[in-house]
């Protein structure tokens, strides 16, 4: 189970390790023990920024990593996404459950009543929450991480991230 966050930002991947204490491998970047990964790519018709996709299993890591690094540099966020293994006989369950839109059965899409999307992927779900264009900031992340946290779980996400009350005051 991994957090996806997608974001883009104004340095550019050569000055990235400047910014941001890292170790490069093969062009992208180890935060860290390896628990935070960050991939950089292409941006296509957006001038001066960059893209940046981060890959984290722990959502204190990657929110306090963000946080941190928004402070360097503002980030616009785009998207966060968590994949979730699941049995799969709940997944042909998913189609009865009243609160989820069918957006492409064959596909496997799915929209849930608070907006987060749901694409079946073999044995997981992939659920993502997309920024609106020029609403991509810390509280779009605060929000998307509590929307998915409450859908995966986590009961209690103030207990679970110690820098929620840093996510409300950097927002």
């Amino acid at each position: 189970m991994v957090y996806k966050v997608t974001f883009f930002l104004s340095v550019a991947p050569e000055r990235f390790l400047t910014l941001v204490p890292s170790k490069e491998v093969n062009g992208n970047f180890m935060i860290g023990e390896g628990d935070i990964f960050v991939v950089p790519f292409r941006c296509r018709g957006r001038s001066g920024v960059f893209g940046y996709r981060v890959f984290c299993a722990k959502v204190t890591n990657l929110t306090e990593w963000l946080v941190n690094l928004n402070e360097q540099s503002p980030i616009q966020f785009t998207a966060v996404e968590y994949d979730v293994m699941i049995p799969k006989d709940w997944i042909s369950d998913l189609k009865d459950r009243p609160l989820l839109q069918a957006i492409d059965e064959v596909r496997g899409l799915y929209r849930s009543m608070n907006g987060i999307n749901i694409v079946v992927v073999d044995q997981y779900l992939n659920l993502q929450l997309r920024a609106e264009k020029g609403k991509g900031t810390l509280e779009f992340l605060k929000e998307s991480m509590r929307s998915l946290d409450v859908l995966i779980g986590i009961e209690d996400f103030e207990k679970e991230s110690e820098l929620h009350g840093r996510l409300r005051t950097s927002s």
